[in-house]
C-alpha cells in the first residue's frame, strides 16, 4: 500500500523550497499554479516559509519585504506584462555607438546531416541577417544569407 497511513493513496505533500527542483513539481505542490512563488529569484528558506503562509501563487502575496529583483518579478506578474527599467535601459543604450548592429541567425543540428562534410548533430548556421542603423531612429538596413543545397 502507498501512503503513510497505508490507505493506498499518496501522502499529502508539504510545500518546501526544495520542491522547485523536483521532477514531480507540476503534478504535486505546483499543480494548477500559473506563477508559483518558486519563480522569485534568490528566495531564501526563511522568506519562502513567510510567503507560503500567504499563498503559493505570486498573485496571492504582497510585495512587502521582497528584494529589488524579487519585487521586479512580482510587479511583472501582478501587472501581467513586462517591467522595464527605462532609466537603466536608456543609460545602457546611451553607451552604444553607431553603427548599431543586430545579428540574427538560425541554425540546425540534425541526426542526418543536410550538408556534405557535416557530422550528425553538428550545428550548422543555415541563415543570418545583419541589421544596421547608422543613427538613432534612422533607417534600418540589412544584409542576409540563406544556405542552399
Amino acid at each position: 500500500p502507498r501512503g503513510a497511513g497505508g490507505g493506498g493513496g499518496a501522502p499529502e505533500a508539504e510545500a518546501g523550497l526544495h520542491c522547485k527542483k523536483c521532477e514531480l513539481f507540476a503534478e504535486c505542490v505546483g499543480k494548477g499554479l500559473s506563477h508559483p512563488i518558486w519563480e522569485l529569484p534568490r528566495l531564501s528558506s526563511k522568506r519562502f516559509v513567510q510567503l507560503a503562509s500567504q499563498s503559493l501563487e505570486i498573485q496571492g502575496i504582497d510585495g512587502d519585504g521582497l528584494t529589488p529583483q524579487q519585487l521586479r518579478h512580482w510587479r511583472a506578474v501582478q501587472e501581467r506584462g513586462w517591467v522595464v527599467d527605462e532609466k537603466g535601459l536608456s543609460r545602457e543604450l546611451g553607451k552604444m555607438s553607431v553603427p548599431y548592429l543586430y545579428l540574427d541567425f538560425e541554425s540546425c543540428a540534425g541526426v542526418k546531416p543536410l550538408f556534405e562534410g557535416v557530422r550528425p548533430f553538428e550545428t550548422v548556421v543555415t541563415q543570418y541577417s545583419l541589421h544596421s542603423c547608422r543613427e538613432l531612429e534612422g533607417e534600418v538596413t540589412h544584409v542576409d544569407y540563406l544556405a542552399e543545397g
